[in-house]
């Protein structure tokens, strides 16, 4: 049995967003609309992202499901740190995928802070992981 089919069956509300990519309800959190983005990694790997900040761990734990559920073997390739110290960054494809968002997040924040609103502790922190996950892509292009 896949990764994914251990985690989708577990889920609420799941909507196939193109290939490999899904939202669901997040079951960690009372989840009125779907909030969690399920992609499946070019190593067959499960990445979890809940935009109302639930972790991986908390997500998992809220189906019954271990977080080594979430690959199906040993990943191939090393996870390179990035923002936050002890943070890591998934593959730079799935980086790759994240890019439109991390952009508007960007914008977004910059809007805010001309208008003279400072972003939160934990926008601040979700901003530092956007652009890093920028920068990765950069110095990968520039190889």
């Amino acid at each position: 049995m896949s990764a994914l089919d251990k985690i989708l069956p577990q889920l609420r509300g799941v909507k196939s967003r193109g290939h490999g990519r899904w939202m669901a309800h997040c079951p960690a959190h009372d989840d009125k609309t779907p909030s969690l983005s399920i992609a499946e990694g070019a190593d067959g790997r499960i990445l979890l992202r809940c935009f109302a900040d639930c972790s991986a761990a908390e997500i998992m734990d809220s189906i019954g499901l271990s977080m080594s559920d979430l690959y199906e073997g040993p990943i191939a390739h090393q996870l390179r740190p990035i923002g936050k110290a002890g943070r890591r960054l998934i593959n730079e494809g799935d980086a790759l995928r994240l890019l439109p968002g991390d952009l508007a997040l960007i914008a977004i924040v910059g809007c805010d802070m001309v208008k003279g609103k400072p972003p939160s502790a934990e926008l601040h922190d979700r901003l530092l992981l956007a652009v890093g996950r920028c920068v990765l892509i950069a110095d990968e292009a520039t190889r």
